[in-house]
């Protein structure tokens, strides 16, 4: 059987049923340049970041404080996570551990902090953003990370760090994603989040 392909960028409103090729004639797996610019460029990619270091709280606190993201109940969508990152940029507080947790978005998750199309110019996105809140039931789903006593030069806490989630954490409404740290870190953490909205 023969498959036939094309070179290029294309539209599916074209409707013509063939495969992206390379230059070479390689099969795209992917469109454009990086993993994740087809989803930027139709506006479905969105970032948001510390602006200044947090003070993060311990273990599952329900009165949390970090960087979260949230997916409002009734927002008619899902939040795939694509990456995750963190920087210590003092000498810690403690030694101690950096994960992600997965909760409820609780009644007083807000929308307190700036969120960004990775598309200049694209829609807003339904997420709420927060820096603190009481979440509901906390679980630690992922162990990302160390932070450390040592000054930000060394290995042990050199930043940035950065976690190529994947897509494998979904969140559908009413869910939210939560930095955790083992220790209270006081005034040195810096994260971001990257995620893709997509209806649900």
């Amino acid at each position: 059987m023969d498959l036939q392909g094309i070179e290029g960028r294309r539209s599916a409103a074209t409707g013509v049923n063939q495969l992206r090729v390379d230059t070479k004639g390689g099969l795209m797996a992917h469109n454009y340049s990086g993993k994740y610019a087809e989803a930027a460029l139709a506006g479905r990619m969105f970032v948001v970041a510390s602006q200044s270091a947090v003070t993060t709280t311990k273990d599952n606190d329900t009165t949390w404080t970090g960087l979260g993201v949230g997916n409002p109940i009734g927002s008619g969508k899902n939040l795939i996570m694509h990456e995750f990152g963190w920087a210590l940029i003092i000498v810690g507080s403690d030694d101690g551990l950096v994960g992600l947790a997965s909760c409820a978005i609780g009644t007083d998750f807000t929308n307190s902090l700036t969120q960004r199309n990775c598309k200049w110019g694209g829609g807003p996105s339904v997420a709420y953003c927060d820096a603190g809140a009481t979440i509901e039931a906390p679980i630690l789903e992922r162990v990302c990370g160390t932070h450390g006593m040592g000054a930000t030069t060394t290995e042990m806490s050199k930043p940035p760090n950065i976690v190529d989630l994947a897509g494998s954490i979904v969140l559908p409404p009413g869910r939210a994603i939560v930095t955790w740290t083992s220790e209270i870190v006081t005034s040195g953490l810096q994260f971001h989040f990257v995620w893709e909205e997509v209806d649900a």
